[in-house]
C-alpha cells in the first residue's frame, strides 16, 4: 500500500515570516500533506496571503472560538476532510487517504475557559479514540505539548499509553524537550510525536532556527523493510556543535542583561532557555530503529551454520567416518568465525567512545550494568519501567518517612536570622569561572538536559550573566525553581537487582546549579577553616584527603594503644539514608552556631526547602514527589551541608577516639587488659550518647549492620548493648574498604584481594583474543592494580612473607597472561621490564612515598599531621631535605605508615621538598626499579 508524504511542524508564534520557509520544504520535498501548528490565524482573516499553488490550505475548527493554532496545506484531489470526526474545541483536522486515516493535532496549554488542564487533554483523547474507531489504519502527528513535571499532568502519559495498547498503535516518534519556557514557567514536555500501526514508515527530522521543534517528515521506506517495531533509541546529534558555534548561537539568543532586572527566577529562566535554544539548533534530538540481532553474526556465519546443520543431519543417517570429519571441519571453520566477528564487533564499539569501550567489557567480565530493570512487585515480576519508576518513587519517599518517623526528632522553628553582612558575600567573575572550570565535563546532566560540557564552553560567554545571576540569588536568598527539580536515578548496590531496597536515589541537577553550588563551596573553603566546619574528624569531601588518609590514623591510634599492651575497642556506624535525613531548620542552627554569613544561610535554607523528584527509568518517569527533608544525593553542595550538621559529633562521644567518611563512622576507646569490662561499660554509654545525638538531628543507625572489634584480644566472646541490639565483637573488621583484623595483620585483606582477582583471571583471559596489548593492559590497570595498589601504604610493608608470596605470584600470572607467554620463556623480571607493569615490591614503594609526599606537601589539621611534624626536622647540611625520626621501638608500632616514615624518606634518592606532585611522581617512578623482590 502505498503511503503519501507527510510533514508536521511547530512554527513557533505564527506564520509571519515563515511562509518561505514552508513554501520551500513543501516543494522541495514533494509533500503531499504539511501540517503547522502554532499558526495563530485569527477570526475575519484572509487566507489568500497563505495559499499555495496546487495545495488546498485547511484550518482547524478552533478559528470559530479563538483562533485556529493548526494548518494544513493538502495536495489537491489526494484526501477527503473528515470534518465531522473534528470536536470543535480541539485544534485536530482529520483527513482520509484511501483506507487510511492521517490526524494532526496540536494540545496548547493555555486553556478554553472554565476547564483545567485535565479536561483539556481527555477532551483531546475523546477525539482520538473516537478517530482510531473509524480508520483500520491510522497516522496521528503533531504535538501533545504534555508537562513531564507537572504532578497533575504527568499521569497523562500513561493515559496516553493506555490508548496505544487498546488500538494497538505504536508511538514511533517521541520528542522530550529540555527545559523551556512556558507561560512564565520553566517546563519539559512531551512533543512532535508520531503514533501509528502503518509498518515501514521513514521518519526524518530537520531543525529551523526559527523554532524550538523540528519538522516531521514521514512517508513509506523505498525498500519497505524498515519495520518501525525494532528498537527505538533517542539521542542527541553532536555532529554539528562545536564551541566557536556554541557561543556565537547563544549570543544571538541571550540578548544581554537588564541592569534593572532583580528577580533571580526570570533571570535564570531567560538563560537556561538561551542555551536549550541554543543545543536545539547544534544539537538536535534524532530518534532510531536499531534492529534486534546477536552481536556476533554475520552472513558468513549464518551461513556455516546452517551447512553445519545439514551435515549434522547427514552424519546421523549415514554414520560414517567420513562425514564426521567434514562436520569436525565446518565446527571448527565456525568457531574461528565466530572468534573473528567477535573481535571485530568489540574493537568496532571500542573505538567509538571510552564509554562505550569500559560498556563492552564490564559485559565481557561480568560486570555489566543492565539498563533494564525488573521488579518484584507484591510477588509479580514487573518489567513496565513506567511502573517501575512508580514504584521506586514511592519506595524512596515511604523509606524517608519511615526513619522520620523512627528518629522522631524534635519540631525546630526557624527564628530570626541575626544580621551579618559582608563584602565578600557576592562573587566575582573569576571565581564563577573557577567553578565552571572544576565541572566534571562526564557527569549526567539534569533535568534541563544542558550537559556540564557545554557550560564549560560558553565560559566566557556565560560568566558576566552567571554572576549577576548568583549574586541576586544571594542578595534576595531565593533560589530558582528549576535548581531545587531533580531528576533520580536508580543505582544498583547489591543483592537481588528485583527488590527495590538494595537501590540507592542518585539525584541530577541542572548544570547551573552545579556551578553555584562549586562557588558557593569554594567561599566556604576560603573563608573558614575545614576543621572548624566540618569538624576534625570528618575526612570526608575535603582538599587532600581521601579514605587511606582516615585508615592510616586509625591504623597509626590502634598500632601505638597496641604497643602500650593496651586494648582498643571499636565499634562502627552505618547510618540508614542518612543524606535523605538532614532536617533544614536543624541545620540553619548548626550554621548560626558557626557564625556564617547570613545571606549564605538565608540561601542555603531556601536551597533545601521545596524541592522535587522524580524517578526516571529508562526514558519513563514517575509523577513528581515532594522532597521536605535531606541534602541531594549528587548534588555539589550535599556533601558540604551534611558534614557540617554533624560536625560536633565528637563533643557527644566523651573524648574518645572518633573518625568519619561521610555517613561512615568508627569511634574506639582503649582500656588496660585488665579493665574491659568497665571499658565494655564505658563504650556502651558513648554508643547510647551516640544514638541519642543521631536521633536528635533526624538520623538512625541501622543497628544490624554495626560491627564490633577489640584490637589486641584473644580470649572469649564478650558482647556489646548497641541500643538494644546485642551485638559479638568479631575478629576483623570492615573499614573504608580495608579488612582490619583484631591483630592488626592483613591476611583477610590480601584473600578479599586475590578473590577479585581470579574472579577475573577468566574473563582476561577471554579478553586476551579480542583486544590489542594496549587495551588489554588498561583492562589489567584498571580492574587488578587498582584493588592491589588500592590502600597499599596501609598494609603493604606489614604483610607476611607468604600473603606477599602469594599475591606477588598471582600478579605475575596476570602479566603472564597478558603477554602470552604460556610455555614460561620469560622470567618474572623479564615480564614486568616488557609490558612496563610493577611487581608488588616496586607498587609499594612507590605508593608509601607519593603518600609520604602528600602529607609533607599538603598538611591536614589533625593528630597525624601533627604526629609526622613531631618526628621531621631540617639539616643545615641538606637545605632541602627533610629528615624524619623513629620513635617507635616496638613492633607493633612500627606497621603504623607515620613510623614507617623514616624507612620511606630513605628510599626516595633526592632533595624533594620543593618540587610540585606531578614532579615528584614523574622523579618517583624514573627511580623506582619496575622489578622488585
Amino acid at each position: 500500500m502505498s503511503f503519501p508524504k507527510i510533514c508536521y511542524w511547530n512554527c513557533c508564534s505564527g506564520l509571519v515570516g515563515k511562509l518561505p520557509i514552508i513554501v520551500e520544504h513543501l516543494t522541495s520535498n514533494n509533500l503531499d500533506l504539511f501540517f503547522v501548528s502554532e499558526s495563530e490565524i485569527k477570526p475575519n482573516v484572509s487566507l489568500d496571503p497563505f495559499k499555495i499553488k496546487g495545495y488546498s490550505l485547511i484550518v482547524s475548527n478552533t478559528i470559530n472560538r479563538d483562533k485556529g493554532r493548526l494548518v494544513c496545506w493538502v495536495k489537491d484531489n489526494l484526501f477527503i476532510h473528515m470534518s465531522h470526526l473534528e470536536h470543535i474545541n480541539n485544534d485536530i483536522i482529520v483527513l482520509k487517504y484511501q483506507d487510511v486515516g492521517i490526524v494532526g493535532l496540536y494540545r496548547p496549554f493555555k486553556c478554553f475557559p472554565g476547564e483545567n488542564q485535565r479536561t483539556n487533554y481527555e477532551r483531546l483523547l475523546s477525539n482520538l479514540i473516537v478517530c482510531a474507531e473509524q480508520f483500520p489504519r491510522i497516522c496521528i502527528i503533531g504535538d501533545m505539548n504534555i508537562n513531564l513535571n507537572s504532578i497533575q499532568v504527568c499521569p497523562f502519559r500513561s493515559q496516553l499509553e493506555d490508548f496505544l495498547v487498546n488500538f494497538n498503535l505504536d508511538q514511533i516518534v517521541q520528542t522530550n524537550t529540555r527545559f523551556r519556557m512556558v507561560m512564565d514557567e520553566m517546563q519539559s514536555s512531551l512533543l512532535d510525536i508520531v503514533i501509528t500501526n502503518i509498518p515501514f514508515l521513514e521518519i526524518r527530522d530537520t531543525h529551523q532556527s526559527c523554532s524550538d521543534h523540528v519538522m516531521l517528515d514521514v512517508a513509506s521506506s523505498k525498500d519497505g523493510t524498515k519495520d518501525h517495531k525494532r528498537n527505538q533509541v533517542v539521542f542527541n546529534d553532536w555532529r554539528w556543535y562545536t564551541r566557536e558555534a556554541v557561543n556565537v548561537i547563544f549570543n544571538q539568543f541571550f540578548r544581554g542583561l537588564n541592569i534593572h532586572q532583580t528577580n533571580p527566577e526570570i533571570l535564570n529562566n531567560k538563560i537556561v532557555t538561551a542555551i536549550c535554544n541554543t543545543l536545539n539548533v547544534l544539537v538536535p534530538k534524532r530518534t532510531v530503529m536499531l534492529p534486534n540481532s546477536n552481536s556476533v553474526t554475520n552472513p558468513i556465519i549464518q551461513n556455516l551454520k546452517n551447512k553445519k546443520s545439514r551435515l549434522f543431519k547427514r552424519y546421523r543417517r549415514s554414520q560414517l567416518n567420513s562425514d564426521y570429519l567434514k562436520l569436525q571441519k565446518i565446527s571448527k571453520k565456525l568457531n574461528n568465525e565466530i572468534k573473528s566477528e567477535r573481535k571485530r564487533k568489540f574493537q568496532f564499539t571500542a573505538n567509538q567512545s571510552a564509554r562505550a569501550f569500559w560498556s563492552s567489557v564490564n559485559h565481557l567480565i561480568g560486570k555489566k550494568i543492565d539498563s533494564n530493570i525488573s521488579l518484584s512487585v507484591n510477588d509479580i515480576v514487573v518489567n513496565d519501567n513506567q511502573v517501575i519508576a512508580e514504584e521506586f518513587s514511592t519506595f524512596f519517599s515511604d523509606k524517608v518517612d519511615r526513619l522520620v518517623e523512627a528518629s522522631s526528632p524534635n519540631n525546630v522553628v526557624l527564628m530570626d536570622l541575626p544580621v551579618n553582612h559582608l563584602e565578600s558575600d557576592f562573587f566575582e567573575e573569576s571565581e564563577i569561572l573557577d567553578a565552571i572550570s572544576s565541572l566534571k565535563p562526564k557527569k549526567a546532566q539534569g533535568f534541563d538536559e544542558v550537559p556540564s560540557v557545554v557550560i564549560k564552553d560558553l565560559s566566557r560567554s556565560i560568566v558576566t550573566p552567571l554572576t549577576r545571576l548568583f549574586n541576586l540569588v544571594i542578595e534576595s536568598g531565593s533560589v530558582p525553581k528549576g535548581w531545587k527539580t531533580s531528576r533520580i536515578v536508580p543505582v544498583f548496590k547489591s543483592g537481588d537487582k528485583k527488590i527495590a531496597s538494595n537501590y540507592r536515589p542518585v539525584s541530577n541537577i541542572s548544570s547551573l546549579s552545579k556551578v553555584f553550588e562549586k562557588a558557593l563551596i569554594n567561599k566556604l573553603h576560603k573563608s573558614f577553616d575545614l576543621d572548624f566546619l566540618f569538624g576534625s574528624h570528618q575526612y570526608a569531601y575535603r582538599p587532600h584527603s581521601s579514605t587511606v588518609t582516615a585508615c592510616m590514623l586509625l591504623q597509626d591510634y590502634v598500632a601505638n594503644e597496641l604497643d602500650q599492651n593496651r586494648l582498643v575497642l571499636m565499634y562502627s556506624a552505618d547510618l540508614s539514608s542518612a543524606f535523605d535525613l538532614l532536617i533544614p531548620n536543624l541545620l540553619v542552627d548548626r550554621l548560626v552556631e558557626l557564625n556564617l554569613p547570613s545571606r549564605w544561610i538565608k540561601c542555603i535554607h531556601d536551597y533545601l526547602l521545596n524541592r522535587t523528584g522524580f524517578v526516571d527509568v529508562n526514558g519513563k518517569i514517575s509523577n513528581s514527589k515532594p522532597i521536605p527533608f535531606g541534602c541531594v544525593q549528587g548534588s555539589v553542595l550535599g556533601p558540604a551541608l551534611f558534614n557540617i550538621y554533624t560536625s560536633n559529633l565528637p563533643a557527644f562521644t566523651k573524648g574518645a577516639f572518633c573518625i568519619g567518611y561521610a555517613d561512615d563512622t568508627y569511634i574506639a576507646i582503649s582500656c588496660n587488659r585488665s579493665d574491659l569490662q568497665p571499658a565494655l561499660d564505658q563504650i556502651h554509654q558513648i554508643s547510647n550518647d551516640h544514638i541519642k545525638y543521631l536521633s536528635g538531628l533526624g538520623m538512625v543507625i541501622n543497628r544490624k549492620k554495626t560491627e564490633f572489634v577489640i584490637f589486641g584480644y584473644n580470649g572469649p566472646k564478650v558482647q556489646l548493648n548497641f541500643g538494644g541490639e546485642i551485638i559479638s565483637n568479631t575478629n576483623n573488621i570492615k573499614i573504608l574498604g580495608v579488612q582490619f583484623q583484631s591483630n592488626l595483620k592483613w591476611t583477610s585483606h590480601v584473600n578479599k584481594i586475590i578473590k577479585k582477582i581470579h574472579f577475573l583471571t577468566y574473563s582476561l583471559r577471554v579478553l586476551n583474543c579480542i583486544m590489542t596489548r594496549k587495551q588489554h593492559k588498561n583492562i589489567i590497570n584498571a580492574h587488578v592494580l587498582s584493588q592491589i595498589t588500592y590502600a597499599i601504604p596501609i598494609w603493604g610493608g606489614n604483610i607476611s612473607h607468604n600473603d606477599h608470596r602469594r599475591l606477588s605470584s598471582l600478579l605475575f600470572k596476570i602479566v603472564r597472561l597478558h603477554c602470552r607467554d604460556f610455555s614460561n620463556i620469560f622470567s618474572n623480571k623479564q615480564l614486568c621490564e616488557r609490558t612496563s607493569i610493577r611487581s608488588l615490591t616496586s607498587l609499594r614503594i612507590l605508593a608509601d612515598c607519593c603518600t609520604l609526599f602528600k602529607l609533607v606537601s599538603y598538611p591536614l589539621n589533625t593528630e597525624i599531621t601533627l604526629r609526622l611534624i613531631q618526628q621531621t626536622s631540617f639539616s643545615a647540611r641538606f637545605p632541602n631535605r627533610l629528615i624524619f625520626f623513629d620513635f617507635s621501638c616496638k613492633r607493633i608500632g612500627r606497621t603504623s605508615f607515620i613510623n614507617r616514615s623514616k624507612r620511606i624518606s630513605e628510599l626516595i634518592p633526592f632533595d624533594w621538598s620543593h618540587l610540585s606532585i606531578q614532579q615528584f611522581k614523574k622523579r618517583m617512578k624514573i627511580a623506582t626499579p619496575i622489578f622488585m623482590i
